[in-house]
C-alpha cells in the first residue's frame, strides 16, 4: 500500500469512527437532558427519531454536490459534524434539535461519498475495504451508546458527549486532505459521449430493490434499538437488561462486518442468504422464548453478527452494481436516500403493529418486535438473492 492509499485508509478509519456515534450518543442522555433543559418525552422522541429521516432526505440532496470534489464534500460534512456539536451544546432544547439535524445531514453526505472513495481508491480491494468501513461503523454505533453516561459523569456536564464526538471528528477532517485530487467523475472521451452517458444515467430506472435492501437492514437496527428494551420490560425483564442486549447486539455487528469482507465467494451461493436468515431468525426467536439472561446475551450476539453481515453486504452492492465511481456516487445517493427515508418510518410502524396485535390478538410487544425484525431479515435475503442473480444474468 503506497503512502497516498494509506492516508486515504486513515481517512476512512477516522471518518467511520464518527459515522454513528454522534447520533447514537443521544439516546442514553434522556435523564441528563430532562434535568438540565426540562426536555419532555415528546420532544426527546422527536429528536431521537430525526437522524434516520435526515440521512434519507440529505442523501437525496447530495446529488446536487455531484460536481464538487470528494475532498471538498468530506471537509464540508466533517465541519458540519463539528459545528453541529457546538450548536447542540447550547442550553436550549431548540438548539439540541437544530444541532442534531445539522450533524445528521453532515453524516448523510459522508454515508454517500465513502462507498465512492472506496471504489475510486481501492477498486481492487472494494469488498475488503467495505467490510472495514462497516466494522468502524459498528464500533462507532456501540461507543456512541456506551460512552454517553460515563462522559457526563466524568466531566459533570450534559454537553460532554456532544463535544467529545465533535472533537473526535477533527482527525477525520485533517485526513480529508488525502482526498485532494481524487475524482469521482470519469473524464468523458468527448462532449457527445458525456451527453450520452448522462442521458443513459437519467433514464435508468430508480433502483428500488437496492433501496429496499438498505431500508430493511436499517429497519432491523432501528426497531431493535427503539423497541427491544421496552418490549422486554413489558415481558418481565428489566429495562436495563433490554438496553444491555441492544448494546451487545450492536457490538456484535463489528465481527460480523469484518467477517463479511471475506465472504465474497460464499455470498454468491444461493444457499448463503438462506443460512444467514436462519441464524438471525433462530436467534431472535430464542430471545423471545427463553428467560435465561445468559442465553439472551448469546442469542443477541449471534443476531448482531448476522446483522453486521447484512449491513456490509448491503454497502457492497453499491460497489458491485455500479460501473464507475461517478455512477457509484449517484447510486449511493439514490439508494441511501430511499433506504433511510423508509427505515425512518419503521419505529412508528412498529408502534402501530404493537398496538394492533395487543388489541386484537392479545399479543405482547416482544413477539411483535422480534417478528418484525425477522420478517425484515427474510425480505432482505429474498431481495439480495434476486439482485445477485439479476447481476449474474446481466453480466
Amino acid at each position: 500500500m503506497n503512502l497516498r492509499r494509506f492516508c486515504i485508509f486513515c481517512f476512512i478509519a477516522a471518518t467511520g469512527f464518527v459515522l454513528r456515534a454522534p447520533v447514537n450518543a443521544f439516546g442514553p442522555m434522556a435523564d441528563a437532558l430532562k434535568s438540565a433543559l426540562g426536555m419532555d418525552a415528546g420532544l426527546f422522541g422527536l429528536i431521537a427519531g430525526t437522524p434516520l429521516l435526515t440521512f434519507g432526505v440529505f442523501a437525496f440532496l447530495s446529488r446536487g454536490l455531484a460536481g464538487r470534489s470528494l475532498a471538498s464534500i468530506a471537509a464540508l460534512a466533517l465541519s458540519g459534524i463539528i459545528a453541529g456539536a457546538l450548536v447542540r451544546s447550547l442550553p436550549y432544547s431548540a438548539a439540541v434539535f437544530a444541532g442534531t439535524v445539522l450533524v445528521s445531514a453532515a453524516i448523510a453526505q459522508l454515508n454517500v461519498i465513502l462507498p465512492v472513495v472506496i471504489k475510486t481508491a481501492f477498486a481492487d480491494k472494494a469488498q475488503l475495504m467495505t467490510g472495514f468501513l462497516c466494522t468502524m461503523i459498528g464500533i462507532s454505533s456501540s461507543l456512541g451508546s456506551v460512552a454517553s453516561v460515563p462522559l457526563i459523569e466524568a466531566f459533570d456536564a450534559w454537553q460532554a458527549p456532544f463535544l467529545f464526538w465533535g472533537l473526535a471528528a477533527l482527525p477525520a477532517l485533517f485526513s480529508a486532505a488525502a482526498l485532494v485530487g481524487l475524482q469521482h467523475q470519469t473524464a468523458p472521451a468527448s462532449s457527445s459521449a458525456s451527453g450520452e452517458s448522462m442521458t443513459t444515467s437519467a433514464r435508468r430506472p430508480f433502483p428500488w430493490r437496492l433501496g429496499f435492501i438498505f431500508a430493511l437492514q436499517a429497519t432491523i437496527s432501528t426497531v431493535l434499538a427503539n423497541w427491544l428494551p421496552a418490549a422486554m420490560a413489558a415481558s418481565g425483564a428489566s429495562l436495563g437488561e433490554g438496553a444491555a442486549l441492544v448494546a451487545l447486539f450492536f457490538l456484535a455487528t463489528v465481527p460480523g462486518s469484518f467477517a463479511a469482507a471475506f465472504l465474497r465467494s460464499a455470498m454468491r451461493r444461493p444457499g448463503f442468504p438462506v443460512l444467514l436468515f436462519m441464524f438471525f431468525t433462530a436467534s431472535v426467536v430464542l430471545i423471545g422464548t427463553t428467560s435465561d439472561p445468559a442465553l439472551w446475551r448469546v442469542f443477541a450476539a449471534v443476531a448482531g453478527v448476522a446483522q453486521g453481515i447484512f449491513i456490509t453486504l448491503s454497502f457492497t452492492l453499491l460497489q458491485t452494481e455500479s460501473r464507475s465511481a461517478d455512477e457509484a456516487f449517484r447510486l449511493s445517493s439514490r439508494v441511501q436516500g430511499a433506504g433511510y427515508c423508509l427505515a425512518g418510518l419503521a419505529p412508528a410502524a412498529a408502534a402501530v403493529l404493537i398496538d394492533l396485535f395487543a388489541r386484537f390478538a392479545r399479543l405482547g410487544a416482544l413477539p411483535v418486535v422480534l417478528g418484525t425484525v425477522a420478517l425484515a431479515a427474510l425480505l432482505w435475503c429474498i431481495l439480495f438473492t434476486r439482485t445477485l442473480h439479476g447481476t449474474k444474468r446481466t453480466r
